[in-house]
């Protein structure tokens, strides 16, 4: 799988932060992101955000960004 390692890695610190705060950190890196991203979901509710609009947009970013 392609990914850009500055973005991967800009943002790894707030999923670490995030599981340090709920479950720790012991969590697999894949649990650690499910829970990230559904509170981003749960975010995006409280905003009146339509969050499978932002999943689909955030895949053409990232299409686009390892294109």
């Amino acid at each position: 799988m392609q990914y850009d390692p500055q973005k991967s890695e800009r943002v790894n610190g707030y999923v670490e932060d995030h599981a340090s705060a709920n479950d720790g950190y012991d969590l697999s890196p894949a649990t650690a992101i499910v829970d990230f991203v559904t509170d981003l979901r749960h975010l995006a509710a409280k905003d009146g955000i339509d969050f499978e609009n932002v999943i689909r947009l955030s895949a053409i970013h990232y299409n686009a960004e390892i294109g």
